[in-house]
């Protein structure tokens, strides 16, 4: 059976927010399955099919990461999805977790303003990633995402559900855990050559030793040099934190223009 998206949304008016996740799970083969968090004004509501674009593409990246350019060939063809329709207004925390996990979804999608009753204390009982969604939501496919993690602290479980996901080039950021001594640039390469970049291969993989620790600068160059379109974390550890804290905000930093894709820990 194909595996289902959740989209937790305040309502039908959310057109960008349900079009970006129709296109997110035609890109990957998924269905999509639409929450409202408040109750629909009309009785009898049905819901308009998403026009999507199912894309593929060829993309000519260099193996220096520095050169991770942004140019894709894109073949589309048009493609309706027609979500199913969950009116979750009435659903308090501890039953809108138990309707994800009797459901088993590939993957949840919300924003901090989908009026969910704690979407953190819901990600802490997630077993699968959840997708936070930014006020602007990207218009292109999903290709290039970036994992922030510790290379030593990688998580092959991250890489194996990444994997899944249909023409995904995968930039894994090492960025060292505060607290400790910093791996080598030439070690870093070396680790992950013999290590993740074997075990890796059934998609894009590049590795990028980062310096910096400012996570404000790491994400504007990823944003906005590297053009990575998901940033990628581990739910409360050092990433994480240093994004936003100990639990998700109310709003994204203005600074995180791009969804960020959120696993449980």
């Amino acid at each position: 059976m194909m595996k289902e998206i959740l989209l937790i949304t305040k309502d039908a008016e959310q057109a960008a927010e349900i079009a970006f996740a129709g296109r997110f799970a035609a890109q990957n083969q998924l269905k999509l399955v639409v929450a409202h968090t408040r109750a629909q004004k009309q009785k009898n509501f049905q819901p308009e099919p998403v026009l999507v674009q199912n894309a593929s593409a060829t993309k000519d990246i260099s193996d220096k990461v520095n050169n991770w350019t942004n140019q894709a060939v894109l073949h589309e063809s048009s493609a309706v999805v027609k979500p199913r329709i969950i009116d979750a207004a009435r659903f308090n925390e501890n039953e809108l977790v138990a309707f994800i996990r009797k459901e088993n979804f590939a993957m949840v999608i919300s924003s901090p303003s989908a009026e969910t009753p704690n979407l953190q204390d819901i990600l802490n009982q997630l077993s699968c990633p959840l997708l936070l969604l930014p006020e602007l939501l990207p218009s292109i496919p999903i290709s290039r995402m970036a994992y922030l993690t510790d290379l030593r602290y990688c998580q092959q479980p991250v890489l194996n559900n990444l994997s899944k996901l249909r023409g995904l080039s995968l930039l894994l950021a090492h960025v060292c855990q505060q607290g400790l001594p910093d791996v080598s640039p030439a070690y870093g390469e070396a680790l992950f050559a013999d290590t993740i970049g074997k075990r890796n291969s059934r998609f894009e993989l590049f590795f990028s030793h980062i310096k910096d620790t400012d996570m404000q600068k790491i994400s504007d160059t990823l944003i906005n040099t590297l053009r990575v379109d998901v940033l990628v974390c581990v739910n409360r550890q050092f990433h994480f934190q240093q994004l936003w804290g100990d639990r998700l905000p109310d709003k994204l930093p203005s600074h995180i223009t791009i969804p960020v894709l959120i696993y449980p820990n």
